[in-house]
């Protein structure tokens, strides 16, 4: 299973860990069965592996925040977050 699956379950399961599990199981089960065809895909259009960096980043840095947030409410760290009102 590849970082970019793992990171976009998280994004969406956030805290529910059913969803989490379940969405593993079905992106494993679809990386098994579409693993090929993706792999055709990459190697005739370049430009998916960028966009699917790029989104990769995106999330990433996203998730980081969002736990950033979270810990400085939770641990009642006093930092100065912009966003973190929300």
């Amino acid at each position: 299973m590849s970082l970019d699956n793992v990171l976009a379950v998280a994004a969406v399961a956030r805290a529910n860990l059913t969803l989490l599990m379940v969405g593993l199981g079905i992106s494993i089960v679809m990386m098994g069965l579409l693993g090929g065809l993706l792999a055709k895909l990459l190697d005739r259009f370049k430009i998916i592996a960028y966009v699917g960096v790029a989104l990769i980043a995106y999330i990433g840095v996203e998730l980081l925040w969002e736990g950033l947030i979270m810990a400085n409410a939770t641990l009642n760290l006093g930092l100065g977050l912009p966003g973190a009102g929300h």
